[in-house]
């Protein structure tokens, strides 16, 4: 079984700020089941293997938290030009490496734009390829509307200019 847990919190010079702590449990979506499926097998139907978990998205949107999610609801540019974000860290906190645990953060200039602040709702968990045509094929980081492999959904956090975005998301395997 899978099974993650995931931590959000907004810092502000160095400090987190009070009452902007998000966890929970998240729900691992019928692509990243059938992306585990597929690291597990000899490939069948289709050319390569699938890439690595690695990159996070956000977005203002918000959708019921079920396995069928196979998007943002609009994606949210973290930096003009690109609405997913390469992880910074990865940690294996049990041993044996039964779980994986995935951070990053979006700086104070990132997920703004300067205009207003954005209200984070929604977090996805996205690998580095995507299937097309049955095809495996790179990300692209640039289009908000690839598949996520685990999604979680939460009472909004306030982005602005001020404050950084800090994200772990663990998975879990039981």
């Amino acid at each position: 079984m899978v099974e993650a847990n995931i931590e959000l919190w907004l810092t502000e010079r160095g400090k987190i700020v009070p009452g902007s702590r998000r966890e929970g449990h998240n729900v691992w979506t019928l692509t990243g089941r059938e992306y585990l499926a597929q690291i597990m097998s000899p490939a069948l139907g289709w050319s390569g293997r699938p890439g690595k978990v690695n990159y996070m998205g956000v977005d203002e949107g918000s959708q019921p938290e079920v396995a069928s999610v196979d998007q943002l609801a609009a994606g949210l540019l973290y930096t003009p030009g690109a609405y997913l974000k390469a992880i910074t860290g990865v940690i294996f906190p049990t041993s044996p490496a039964t779980s994986a645990a995935f951070t990053i953060e979006f700086t104070e200039l990132e997920i703004n734009d300067g205009l207003a602040p954005k209200e984070v709702r929604e977090i996805g968990l996205f690998t580095s390829d995507t299937w097309s045509g049955g095809v495996l094929v790179p990300m692209p980081t640039s289009t908000p509307n690839q598949a996520p492999v685990a999604y979680k959904t939460f009472e909004p956090l306030t982005k602005t200019e001020q404050f950084r975005l800090s994200v772990r998301w663990e998975v879990r395997f039981r």
